[in-house]
């Protein structure tokens, strides 16, 4: 069993382009979501994979992930995610001996862009960089699956002329 350690933070600027070492195009779906767990596909160009993620507290939890054929990951994306399905462009970037990943999402969430750096333990210290805002680990608004939801409502609410704050 693997243990993902990460943190998440909102981004303040566009400082972060400049330094992009590699950028990929990535196609996220959601298969299934509960209170301990979540399951998901994603279909990119180097590895697809199915990944399986439990829920956490404070930025650790457990992390399954296998590699599947490209064919099959679309395959399930089209079949068994229905509406959540994500895009976004993953942006690697390197700051100060950690490995920082700029998630810019596009599609129905676009404009949100939210920074992760993975961690061996918890507890170590991470100079942050310039353009990392405040911190959304563990935060229910900003698990993936509450911001699509987020997204998902106001797009209904615009489509049949309802006002929404979202």
């Amino acid at each position: 069993m693997a243990i993902e350690i990460e943190r998440k933070f909102l981004v303040l600027h566009d400082d972060w382009r400049e330094h992009v070492l590699r950028s990929d195009e990535l196609l996220e779906g959601i298969i299934a979501e509960t209170e301990l767990a979540h399951v998901r596909v994603r279909a990119q160009s180097v590895s697809p994979a199915v990944t399986i993620k439990s829920s956490g507290t404070g930025g650790v939890r457990n992390e399954y992930e296998y590699e599947i054929d490209r064919s099959d990951a679309f395959e399930m994306i089209h079949t068994l995610c229905g509406s959540d399905v994500l895009q976004k462009k993953r942006h690697h970037i390197r700051h100060e001996g950690f490995n920082w990943i700029v998630d810019e999402y596009t599609g129905i969430m676009d404009s949100i862009i939210v920074a992760e750096v993975e961690l061996a333990d918890i507890s170590t210290t991470v100079q942050l960089p310039d353009w990392v805002g405040r911190e959304v680990t563990g935060e229910p608004a900003f698990k993936k699956i509450n911001m699509l939801r987020m997204r998902q409502k106001k797009s209904e609410n615009e489509k049949w002329g309802l006002r929404s704050s979202l």
